[in-house]
């Protein structure tokens, strides 16, 4: 001890030398100046390991430890101004990094080491480097990234104007614009100052590998995922609320939640329902007081087992954002993929009502015009046509649907079924359109059960407005084996003899002429002459104001029992010419 108060001591007056002495070893002469010689103070001679020994415990005294660095320091490294002299004052505060503040003196800088972080505009570092500044005015930011290298640039790193922004701004460029900025919500802006999104760029983007939206792990080049939601739960009540809705919906579409306690044993029960309550899933299911799915994922969670009130429900909902979509420059939709899995050009949304989700649908701004759709339920229950308000749906029938199977028979034709609502008599049938896309009135419909063709209204073969239940466009012929009119009793009603039949025949006349339409020949009678004698064998156009057919089958009852007059007259005749032949006889 007593030699290291002599050493600190002794630095206050002598100067260090290195002074190579015989030998291979080296020692470091203490030797005192002219004025301690004076006074009788003589050189100290120590080896290298003693040094280090007593400047050692020197520097552990926080009293001592100034003193002996600056005078076994500055000697051998000196700090020099501008004029090449040691430095021989200083101002300097603990822990702040020294800086010259005049051409021989030292000062604080604005770099504080708080003895592991380093603050730069702070005393108080929180971080191993810690920067606070006040260059909000400034275009350089807080840190300012300089280069000299050829064609490179100069970057500044700051906030924005004091709004918040980090930003990173281009200095090389021409108005230092900003490349890169991130808010206060967390957003990030690539090219713009205001991102509206948490990945917002005003430009093109590139990128080389999968990219997933929604998606932790993209098996494509672009994988994105549907976003769905549960909502929080209602209760309605006065009993204990302690019910609520969790879980990750998995659901194609939206659905609405009911929870109803429907028991109050021990534990209580609950019944609930994915349609708002118009039919339950379940009921009496216990609680348990942890979280119990639903379906889809869905999950309620009851705070107690025991103590609700009978009757007391919650009611949520869930929610589902499709994929993908593409705008126009108008901002309309003109592409749209949904959740479930349907892909839809023209719309947002596909106009089937149920039979499963359609696939393709080709969309103008209401009906669709062609729709597609995949399996439902099974790979052997397929879709393909068109919906409701189109012009033909292929697949599985639905209560709202206007469906036609196709398949492929084994002798390589077509067979044609179609479902009418819930029933399948139908091989083929075409329905009148509706506006509402509810069922319509069939037209033309193939029963599959009694192989019959209905045919509804008035069907017209060369002619699009048929007045006649069955109407051949004029020119038109037919061709049959046998023509069967309906005429049994069972059908008719006020059935009467046919008298005075002659006269009225003789009213009619026979003609020959040639058809208008076609230059062909004919022979018959005039519609309007046979109108004033036989109007019941006539029929009209659809304002009934003008004869247009004749009904020939009609005219042979009328034929029938002008015979049978023409025969009794005969009959009559032959007695009377046969009662003459007697008589001339005679």
């Amino acid at each position: 001890m007593r030699l290291l108060e002599t050493f600190v001591a002794r630095l206050r007056s002598l100067r260090l030398r290195l002074r190579r002495r015989p030998g291979p070893a080296r020692q470091l002469l203490l030797r005192p100046g002219a004025e301690a010689q004076s006074r009788g103070q003589a050189a100290v001679n120590l080896s290298r390991e003693q040094f280090r020994e007593l400047l050692m415990e020197a520097l552990d005294n926080p009293a001592t430890a100034r003193l002996v660095a600056r005078r076994l320091l500055l000697p051998v490294l000196p700090l020099r101004g501008a004029s090449d002299d040691p430095v021989t004052s200083s101002g300097g505060t603990t822990n702040y990094v020294a800086k010259f503040t005049g051409t021989l003196a030292i000062g604080n800088s604005t770099i504080f080491d708080s003895g592991g972080n380093v603050g730069i505009g702070t005393t108080t570092p929180t971080a191993p480097l810690h920067i606070k500044s006040n260059a909000t005015a400034s275009s350089y930011g807080s840190v300012y990234l300089d280069t000299t290298s050829p064609g490179g640039h100069s970057w500044g790193i700051g906030e924005i104007s004091g709004v918040g922004i980090l930003s990173v701004r281009d200095l090389t460029a021409s108005g230092a614009p900003i490349r890169f900025s991130i808010d206060t919500g967390g957003n990030v802006g690539i090219g713009t100052t205001s991102p509206a999104a948490k990945l917002d760029v005003a430009g093109g983007i590139n990128a080389s590998g999968s990219v997933g939206l929604g998606v932790t792990a993209p098996s494509y080049i672009l994988d994105v995922k549907a976003k769905s939601a549960v909502g929080a739960a209602s209760f309605t009540g006065s009993g204990l609320n302690d019910m609520t809705s969790g879980g990750t919906f998995l659901g194609a579409s939206a659905l609405n939640y009911k929870v109803q306690i429907d028991g109050t044993g021990t534990p209580n029960t609950f019944k609930w329902s994915d349609n708002g309550g118009a039919s339950w899933n379940a009921t009496g299911v216990p609680i348990t007081g942890g979280a119990q799915t639903l379906n889809d994922g869905v999950t309620v969670t009851f705070g107690a087992t025991t103590g609700h009130t009978s009757g007391d429900y919650w009611t949520f909902s869930t929610t589902v954002t499709n994929p993908f979509s593409l705008q126009n420059a108008a901002g309309t939709r003109t592409l749209c993929a949904n959740n479930d899995g349907s892909l839809i050009l023209g719309g947002t949304l596909p106009k089937q009502a149920s039979g499963g989700p359609e696939m393709i649908s080709f969309q103008n701004s209401d009906p669709d015009h062609v729709a597609f759709a995949g399996f439902v339920g099974s790979e052997t229950n397929f879709r393909f046509g068109a919906s409701l308000r189109g012009f033909m749906e292929w697949g599985p029938g639905g209560s709202s649907d206007q469906d036609v199977a196709l398949f492929r028979n084994w002798a390589g034709g077509l067979a044609v079924q179609s479902f009418n609502g819930t029933s399948s008599d139908h091989a083929f049938a075409v329905q009148k359109p509706t506006t509402d896309g509810s069922v319509g009135a069939d037209l033309f419909r193939v029963n599959t059960t009694s192989n019959a063709v209905l045919v509804l209204g008035n069907p017209g073969v060369g002619t699009s407005a048929p007045s006649n239940t069955l109407e051949v466009a004029a020119g038109g012929t037919t061709l049959a084996d046998a023509w069967t009119t309906r005429s049994c009793l069972a059908a008719k009603a006020n059935v009467r003899a046919l008298d005075g039949a002659m006269p009225r025949v003789e009213r009619l006349r026979g003609v020959s002429f040639e058809w208008k339409s076609s230059g062909k020949p004919g022979l018959g009678l005039m519609a309007e002459e046979v109108a004033a004698v036989v109007p019941e064998a006539v029929s009209y156009t659809s304002g009934g104001s003008h004869a247009e057919g004749v009904d020939y089958g009609s005219l042979v009852a009328l034929l029938v029992e002008a015979i049978k007059e023409q025969e009794k007259r005969i009959q009559v005749l032959g007695a009377e010419i046969s009662d003459l032949r007697k008589t001339s006889s005679r």
